[in-house]
């Protein structure tokens, strides 16, 4: 009897191994852990007009696909509650401010693939005395299930007789326009017309300041450009009031408006820098305020140029070279790898410049294209005897051409399985059949 059991046990065990080599590819995003899974916030404070108080915005997004998505009582529809919980506390501990937002979500039962790269975004807007907080803003899941806490600072800087406070991080999208980076207090790698806004409050005119930016290797991100960076820069001064702001499509955009103000009256004025395309590495930056004729002292800001859900095959530059090769000759793949481990990053980056379709950005289209493609094959024609799957026969077309237009699929007598993938738009098919258990390319024909 136990012999029988174990027999059934082994077949059923080499059955459940086999299943994945012969599934079919659905061509769905597949991911795993926390990866495209994104909670941010990136406070915003500055004093009132007058100067009594401070105004705090604190603008938040969330990815959807935290959320548990529940069928609702209406046929054909999911639902998903979250909470967003906002704490500040000052230099005590004590509680200074607490706020929540409860909101509901509703889905059609067949977009729920689309959940996968919605977000929600929103905001908590109040006023409370000049002085320094700890921000601690959660999300919960169903209302009561903490999924993530992010913690950040509320921190002003008396410099002088002028009040400096962090700086927004944003990018331009028109005149006194700006869209929120929303990257934890970092520019936002993807977006064009990157830009510094630091906000001053003065009793008296002030001259004008000097920025200094230069990168720093402090290894802060796993993608280490390690560039060289040092420049000067004059801020454009914005006096304003009031400051205003909008909820646009998953973004929000901050807009400014022009007041002029009576000598001897404090102000509002915020620095307006302009971060240059041809410096945005992936890297951390120190920005330096002075004012040589003012002040002795300098103010000092850190920051970076982060790239928010960077392609899983892209973090490890060894296995991105790899696959890399694909399109790229022996020499060009050598070259990179005989670089010393710390300039191997800047090798990759600069001869991926000659495939980017939009050279006026660092930011590579071209490549985060490759490398999600990479991601989706990775998982997606993974099977037990091909565990990656974005180096396998149908990973390398895939990578190459993208998804096809059709796929049509049978098996033999034998449960030989020929799949054949058509490119209309290449005017190509290209075979594979199962051999030693892996599906390998065999044919390539002109349409």
């Amino acid at each position: 009897m136990n012999e029988i059991i174990m027999k059934r046990l082994l077949a059923l065990f080499f059955l459940l191994c086999s299943l994945p080599v012969w599934a079919q590819p659905e061509f769905e995003l597949n991911y795993i852990n926390d990866y495209k899974k994104t909670f941010t916030t990136q406070p915003i404070f500055y004093p009132t007009p007058k100067g009594d108080s401070l105004e705090i915005f604190v603008p938040f997004r969330f990815s959807l696909n935290f959320l548990t998505f529940e069928k609702f009582a209406v046929e054909g529809k999911l639902f998903a509650v979250s909470l967003v919980d906002l704490v500040l506390r000052d230099s005590t501990g004590v509680i200074r401010k607490s706020i929540n937002r409860l909101d509901t979500f509703f889905f059609p039962e067949s977009q729920r693939d689309s959940i996968n790269v919605r977000s929600f975004v929103s905001f908590f807007k109040f006023r409370l005395p000049i002085q320094n907080y700890n921000i601690e803003i959660s999300l919960f899941d169903k209302g009561k299930i903490k999924v993530k806490t992010l913690q950040n600072v509320i921190k002003i800087s008396n410099w002088g007789n002028l009040i400096v406070c962090a700086p927004i991080f944003c990018s331009s999208s028109d005149q006194n326009e700006y869209i929120l980076s929303l990257q934890s207090n970092n520019l936002d790698f993807r977006k064009k017309n990157k830009k510094i806004i630091i906000p001053i409050f003065s009793k008296t005119h002030f001259a004008k300041l000097v920025c200094e930016i230069k990168s720093v290797n402090d290894k802060t991100y796993n993608i280490q450009w390690n560039k060289p960076v040092k420049f000067d820069v004059m801020p454009q001064m914005i006096s304003t009031q009031p400051f205003s702001f909008k909820l646009v499509q998953e973004n929000i955009k901050i807009y400014f408006e022009q007041r002029t103000y009576a000598a001897g009256e404090p102000y509002l004025s915020f620095l307006i820098i302009d971060f240059p395309e041809k410096y945005s590495f992936l890297q951390s930056y120190d920005l330096n305020l002075s004012a040589p004729d003012y002040l002795k002292d300098s103010l000092t800001f850190r920051f970076g140029i982060s790239w928010e859900n960077i392609p899983i095959s892209l973090r490890n530059i060894r296995y991105a070279v790899d696959l890399f090769y694909y399109i790229i000759t022996d020499e060009e793949y050598k070259g990179i790898l005989d670089k010393r481990k710390e300039e191997i990053w800047t090798a990759f980056f600069d001869l991926w410049r000659k495939f980017d379709p939009d050279t006026s950005t660092m930011f590579n289209e071209a490549m985060d294209e490759f490398y999600r493609r990479a991601d989706y094959c990775y998982f997606n024609f993974q099977t037990v005897y091909e565990r990656d799957g974005a180096r396998s026969d149908r990973g390398k077309i895939f990578i190459l051409y993208g998804k096809p237009s059709v796929v049509n699929r049978d098996m033999d007598k034998d449960g030989v399985i020929t799949e054949v993938w058509f490119y209309y738009r290449l005017k190509k098919k290209f075979i594979f059949v199962t051999k030693d258990k892996k599906f390998q390319l065999v044919d390539i024909v002109n349409l």
